[in-house]
């Protein structure tokens, strides 16, 4: 089975439904886990910088493929409102590796500035996820699955490791020219300094 067609329509669907600009992290969940009595494993991720970081992995619950999928979701909310799609992955067979970003859902505090596009740091906390899902779930293809400012953090972590594969949905090629476009509506957007390269 294609992975690519399923996972598009999920955030197709979920994009249409939330529109973010900037930074707009969700401190409650929406949906945990335990409601959806599926596999499941609750794990704190600690990053090189000493951030913790609250994750939830879907474990297979149909034939298990042996392909470990990190998700690095958009701007906005926080884990549990990719429960659902993640929850379906898993049924598919997929190991399915969730997380908040620092300053997101569960993990530990961070300042944001709502006005930021991103940060930098999150670069960290992916790649802290990465290698989690690669020595807690190994002998596996390990990729991720980013959309929108996932998609920036996701190629800032392609510097450091490669991934098997990237999963991508409103990939962001250009930062200044979302900051552009935000801008132009009468908002603001701040950029970090790695958007400069």
């Amino acid at each position: 089975m294609n992975l690519a067609r399923p996972l598009s329509l999920l955030l197709l669907c979920f994009l249409l439904a939330v529109q973010a600009f900037a930074l707009k992290p969700k401190k409650e969940y929406d949906m945990i886990p335990d409601t959806m009595k599926l596999p499941y494993e609750k794990n704190t991720i600690v990053t090189e910088d000493g951030f913790h970081l609250n994750s939830w992995t879907f474990l297979p619950s149909g034939t298990d493929k042996h392909i470990n999928v990190v998700l690095a979701y958009p701007d906005a909310g926080n884990m549990s409102w990719w429960t659902s799609q993640c929850a379906l992955l898993s049924q598919l067979g997929y190991t399915v590796l969730m997380f908040d970003y620092r300053g997101f859902g569960h993990s530990e505090q961070f300042p944001i500035t709502r006005e930021m596009l991103y940060y930098d740091e999150f670069v960290k906390d992916l790649s802290a996820a990465y290698h989690f899902a690669l020595e807690k779930y190994p002998h596996r293809s390990t990729g991720v699955w980013c959309a929108s400012m996932g998609s920036i953090i996701t190629t800032f972590l392609t510097q450091q490791v490669h991934p098997s594969f990237i999963i991508a949905d409103g990939y962001v090629t250009d930062p200044k020219k979302i900051q552009a476009r935000i801008n132009a509506q009468k908002k603001h957007c701040e950029l970090p300094f790695s958007a400069a390269s």
